[in-house]
């Protein structure tokens, strides 16, 4: 082999070779005890306004706290979620599938958990760019307990500042 040939052939070589990209290797399985199908068991809505919970925020505007506790109770269960049908599978691919009641379409996306498991992070194969964090409060072999990232309440009538949170506790289903 001519030595230009020669030296063309390692280059190219080269060039294959250093092309290939760690990104493309796949990630390793999952161990993490959020592998597995699980069902929401239950969900809770929490409402805070400007850093406040709601009871504070209604005892500042002049409510005795008895009437507060019931008033907070009242807005907040209205807001909940209840008696639905709600599941998701984790994969130990970092993928998972879900279907609910309230669509006619199973849903499915990426996942990411933090090293401390306290973190899990998903995505939307439906809605590219678009995540959704949760904070894991609680995850064991049977129970799975999250709080979704507060979000604004945009209803009429809400104060200004006003958020809620949503508490949701799944449990394994296989």
């Amino acid at each position: 082999m001519k030595p230009l040939a020669k030296f063309l052939a390692i280059a190219f070589a080269l060039v294959i070779f250093s092309s290939c990209d760690k990104r493309d290797d796949p990630k390793p399985k999952s161990t993490s005890k959020l592998v597995g199908k699980w069902t929401v068991a239950s969900s809770q809505t929490l409402l805070s306004v400007n850093g406040k919970s709601y009871k504070e925020f209604l005892m500042e505007q002049g409510l005795s706290e008895e009437d507060a506790d019931i008033f907070t109770e009242i807005v907040e269960g209205m807001l909940t979620l209840t008696g639905f049908y709600a599941a998701v599978e984790f994969k130990d691919d970092y993928t998972w599938t879900g279907d609910s009641e309230f669509s006619s379409t199973q849903t499915a996306g990426g996942w990411e958990l933090s090293s401390d498991e306290k973190t899990l992070t998903m995505t939307d194969k439906d809605q590219p760019g678009v995540t959704q964090t949760a904070t894991i409060t609680k995850l064991t072999d049977t129970d799975f307990w999250f709080e979704l990232a507060p979000e604004d309440l945009d209803v009429q009538g809400a104060p200004p500042g006003a958020q809620y949170t949503a508490v949701v506790k799944l449990t394994r289903t296989k």
